[in-house]
């Protein structure tokens, strides 16, 4: 069966709690490099996180 989460839950990850929060918390300090060198084949980390997220995401939409 699958979740879809409430408003309650969307927007507890929004702002400070959301993916953006780290830009807010503190500026400047371990902010990850998001864009990809089109120049550069092995430029993958983005790819990579992105591929991360969508596994988390699925694992935790399957033990819902």
């Amino acid at each position: 069966m699958w979740f879809f989460p409430d408003i309650k839950n969307i927007l507890h990850f929004e702002g400070k709690n959301g993916p953006d929060g780290v830009k807010r918390k503190s500026p400047a300090v371990d902010e990850p490099w998001h864009f990809i060198n089109p120049d550069d084949p092995n430029d993958t980390a983005l790819l990579e996180m992105i591929d991360g997220h969508i596994g988390n995401l699925v694992a935790s939409a399957a033990n819902k």
